[in-house]
């Protein structure tokens, strides 16, 4: 299935399962990590346009992450 790209309110984004999705490093409710290209099927051109047009961090790691990391430095996320 091939992902559609499009723009609302200058952003960039798709449609999965009725969410208009413009950080595609996240999830739908925003609270999990993502894999776009594995996760949602985007491409990696996909991925660039949407890093560059919303301003996106793609190595970008939140605080709770990098804190479980500290205290549990053998543990293994799949994060990086």
């Amino acid at each position: 299935m091939s992902i559609k790209l499009y723009k609302t309110d200058n952003k960039l984004g798709f449609d999965y399962h009725g969410t208009f999705i413009t950080d595609c490093f996240e999830s739908e409710c925003g609270r999990f990590l993502m894999n776009p290209i594995k996760d949602y099927g985007l491409t990696q051109k996909q991925v660039d346009e949407m890093v560059k047009v919303n301003g996106l961090e793609e190595d970008e790691e939140d605080e709770d992450s990098k804190d479980f990391k500290r205290i549990f430095p053998e543990a293994d996320l799949g994060l990086e």
